[in-house]
């Protein structure tokens, strides 16, 4: 729910979402929003409450959109405990240093984007 007190935009997010499995049927309630981290290794690091997507039916939750932008790690923490919420730190492709936001392979140096397979396949086939 949006509103305006004064000369202040006020949002009403629910703390919690209902949660439904594979056939639809209510299972309880489950968490709308997490704390999410984001360390670059270039130093532009991002700190965000974004809302939670219940896949319920997979018995799995996924990081949704950024709700609130946050200046630092302690900032966010501060909210998060106020809030009574979880956070959680998106790993990091250790070939090109960007978020794995889904799927993604290990390679020798550890956690490895799709992007990064694929070049590293193809630099394979073709010998380079």
């Amino acid at each position: 729910m949006i509103t305006k007190e004064d000369n202040n935009l006020v949002l009403r997010i629910p703390l919690l979402q209902k949660s439904y499995d594979a056939i639809g049927e209510e299972i309880g309630d489950v968490p709308n929003l997490v704390g999410n981290i984001i360390e670059r290794k270039e130093g532009i690091s991002e700190y965000t409450i974004n809302q939670l997507i219940d896949l319920g039916y997979k018995d799995s939750q996924q990081l949704g959109c950024p709700i609130i932008c946050l200046d630092s790690r302690e900032e966010l923490e501060e909210a998060c405990k106020v809030l009574g919420i979880q956070i959680d730190e998106t790993p990091m492709c250790a070939y090109c240093g960007e978020p794995l936001y889904s799927d993604f392979t290990i390679g020798d140096k550890g956690y490895m984007c799709w992007d990064c397979s694929d070049k590293e396949l193809t630099d394979k086939i073709y010998d380079k």
